[in-house]
This record gives structure tokens, sequence and C-alpha cells, in this order.
């Protein structure tokens, strides 16, 4: 009979035990986040994602939306593999993609993770009971875009009042441009491409490691919309003219 208890025991430990390995640690994901934060290899506007990333994996915890930090995780995940990396980059950046899906299974999202760039030889791939929730953005209305750009633009000022620089003059000024010109039913395909040219610019120079966190969500929330709103192929073929929302 003791026998039995023990054995007992030990299946309920370790279907505990597996049960939180599922659903995920967030101070694991936390330090990872921070280990690829320092990774010399990754370019700059990489490592500060990653930075934003560990601020942000908390909120995986409660019962908040968790929409944006796991589109901000994924669009950092492509970044990541866009060029080759080193053993230990590789394997840091494979344990985070398993704890981030883990993390999103335990939160019911459906957190697929397919083979991009040179992630293509193992890269973990998952899929959540729950497949109607994406965490992509939908195609965004001009309501939508026109309360990202503002937000984005209230933070940038509120930067720029802190310390100017010509980086973020101009990222600043793009987004104003770009909020005025949300007022239409079409946009102006070059206010579009000037706002991911000058954030392309803020991220990679030095004034980007001393924003606010804040600023850098706002503006890669505002990213992920605009791209899934303007294909590239679009903005391409459309220089010089306007595009309907």
């Amino acid at each position: 009979m003791r026998q039995f208890k023990i054995l007992g025991a030990t299946l309920l430990f370790l279907n505990l035990l597996s049960a939180s390995l599922a659903q995920g640690n967030p101070a694991e994901a936390q330090r990872l986040a921070g280990v690829l934060a320092n990774q010399a290899e990754f370019p700059v506007n990489v490592r500060l994602r990653y930075q934003v990333l560990q601020d942000l994996i908390p909120s995986l915890k409660g019962k908040g939306d968790s929409s944006l930090t796991l589109t901000f995780f994924s669009t950092t995940r492509v970044l990541s593999w866009n060029r080759p990396v080193g053993p230990e980059a590789t394997n840091n950046l494979r344990a985070l993609e398993s704890q981030m899906v883990a993390l999103a299974k335990g939160k019911g999202v459906n957190l697929d993770l397919p083979p991009v760039g040179y992630s293509s030889s193992g890269a973990p791939v998952s899929v959540a009971a729950n497949p109607g929730q994406s965490i992509l953005p939908p195609r965004s209305d001009r309501e939508t875009l026109a309360q990202a750009t503002l937000r984005a633009e209230e933070f940038g000022t509120d930067a720029l009042n802190r310390k100017p620089t010509p980086e973020l003059v101009a990222l600043r000024d793009r987004l104003t441009a770009l909020r005025l010109d949300l007022a239409d039913s079409t946009v102006a395909s070059d206010t579009v491409r000037e706002v991911l040219r000058t954030r392309v610019e803020f991220l990679i120079s030095p004034a980007a490691s001393s924003v606010d966190s804040g600023f850098i969500e706002h503006l890669d929330r505002l990213t992920d919309l605009l791209r899934s709103t303007f294909p590239p192929d679009q903005l391409r073929q459309s220089r010089g003219q306007s595009v309907t929302i």
C-alpha cells in the first residue's frame, strides 16, 4: 500500500511539473529576452526590441489582452532570423520561442512560429486549442490607424522635449504628416513610406537607446498596423500616388 502511495505521489508531481512546463515560465522568458538584448550579433534595433520585450512579458501572466506582446515578439523574431547567427544566439532564441509558445498556449492563443529567414532548421511550431484567435493585426481601418499614429506622435513629442535629436525630429514630423493625411479616405503612399523609413533611421541611431519604452512600443504597434494595411508591393507600386484605406 505504501508503495502505491509513493507511486501515486510521484505521478502527481510529474503531472504538475509537466503542466507547469507546458504553461511556460515568464521569469525564464524574461531572462532569455535579456540575454538576447545583449547579443552583439543582432543589430541595435533588434537588441532594443528585446529590451522592450522584457517589460512586456509579465503581461502574459494576467488575464489581460496579450495580442500586443505576442505580435511584438513575432515581429522581433522575424527580424532576429533575418541574418545568420552563431550557436549561442540560436539556442537562446529557440529557447525563447519555446517559452513564448507555452506562455501563449496558457492564454489560449495560437502562436504559430513558421520557419522564417535562417530559422528553417528546427524552428518550433505550435498550434493551440483556439485556432480562431490570431496574433497578427487585422487590416486596419482609418480610425484605428489615426489613433495609433496619434499615440506614437504624442510619445515622440514627449521624447523630443526631453532630448531632441535629428533622427527623432524627422520621425516625429513624419508621424504628424501621417496623422494629418489620415483625415481623408486616401493616404499618400510616400507619407507611409517616409514614416517607415525614418523609423528605421531612428532605431539604428544612438537616440533610440535613451527614449521611453512606451514610445518604442507604440511605434512598433503603428508599424505593424501600417504593414498590415499597406503591403510592401502596394507601397512600391504606388509611389507618388495616394492609396485608399
